[in-house]
């Protein structure tokens, strides 16, 4: 991942992100594939890294946990949104 125009070398993918975030709030993958209103198999293949959601899930997730987009993606390791 990229900040301020170099990679970072500590990077986290989005795979572990969805993982720990999910963790943290003691939710079960199929609880909040219901809640984010998913197929509980999309949610699955998201945080094991096989596939990647698009762009308006990512805002849905982001929203949901109250993180910004930078962490979820892993460009910072700051996990709260900036308010609207």
């Amino acid at each position: 991942m990229e900040e301020n125009g170099k990679i970072r070398k500590n990077a986290v993918p989005l795979a572990p992100r969805l993982h720990w975030l999910r963790e943290d709030t003691g939710m079960l993958r199929v609880d909040l594939a219901r809640k984010l209103d998913l197929p509980y198999h999309l949610y699955c293949d998201w945080e094991r890294g096989t596939t990647r959601p698009p762009y308006e899930r990512l805002v849905k997730i982001a929203d949901f946990y109250g993180v910004s987009l930078d962490y979820l993606l892993g460009r910072t390791d700051r996990r709260i949104a900036l308010k609207k």
